[in-house]
């Protein structure tokens, strides 16, 4: 099991990660960028929701996604939907929607949940991204309790399980980069933001990418990203809209992007 620094935003729901190797591979190791998997890797994500706003303990399970990397160098997904009574999980062909009936203290709201399909998982783990998100130095430098009670830093923790292709030296494992929650107030804003962005916009948001105007990866610098006052492709009808405008947001197309639900909305 492990977790992330800057988890992606997934309309709401909780959700619990874990890795498994083959016996005896080794990732490639990157202090910045991208690590490698070797082929048979494979990334386990299940998602549940909590569906009373009076209680969000209460949840219930979605979905467990799979992400495998092959013997091409890429990555293919599957997404399992669990029945009702959590009995089992089925295998979803072609991505689905459904209302999910969620209590609040004066009744009931509807949320529509996206069940993605094997194509589906392709639209955000490119080739250009690595084809493996978020298991990266930047978002695993952070601690981590494990099921036997152990709290740890997760990249001391899996150097020490030999699961890296190089021995790091902890002595260097501190000054790595690391990101932050968006909801961590202590931590600057600047470091929020970009974490923010690192983990929900740079799979596409980067050279190369689909959505190539700006670098949205934390580990370039600031100046370098275009993010401040960048071209925009889609100005949505605003004569001096840029990517980030700062100190106007009614300009800045990120934060509209972001800020809308339905045609536009990122």
């Amino acid at each position: 099991p492990y977790d992330v620094n800057s988890p992606l935003w997934s309309d709401g729901a909780v959700k619990a990660r874990w890795l498994a190797l083959p016996s005896g591979a080794k990732i490639g190791f990157a202090a910045e960028g991208e690590w490698k998997f070797p082929a048979g890797s494979v990334l386990v994500k299940n998602f549940s929701l909590p569906v009373d706003d009076t209680n969000p303990r209460t949840l219930r399970r979605l979905e467990t996604r799979l992400l495998v990397c092959d013997t091409n160098g890429g990555v293919y997904g599957a997404t399992y939907k669990w029945r009702a009574d959590n009995s089992d999980a089925d295998l979803v062909i072609a991505g689905t929607n459904e209302l999910i009936t969620i209590k609040t203290a004066d009744g009931t709201r509807t949320q529509k949940w996206f069940f993605p399909g094997r194509q589906d998982c392709l639209t955000c783990h490119t080739p250009q991204s690595g084809g493996v998100l978020g298991v990266k130095t930047r978002q695993l430098n952070g601690d981590f309790t494990y099921p036997n009670g152990v709290t740890d830093n997760q990249l001391r923790a899996w150097n020490h399980l030999g699961l890296f292709d190089a021995k790091l030296s902890e002595a260097a494992i501190p000054h790595f980069a690391r990101l932050v929650n968006i909801t961590n107030t202590a931590a600057p804003l600047e470091g929020r933001v970009r974490s923010y962005l690192d983990a929900n916009c740079a799979q596409c948001h980067r050279p190369g990418g689909v959505g190539a105007f700006f670098d949205a990866r934390f580990d370039t610098p600031l100046k370098k990203q275009n993010l401040i006052n960048g071209s925009v492709a889609n100005q949505l009808g605003l004569a001096q809209a840029k990517v980030i405008v700062p100190g106007d947001t009614n300009q800045s197309i990120l934060y509209r992007r972001i800020s809308i639900v339905g045609e536009n909305q990122m």
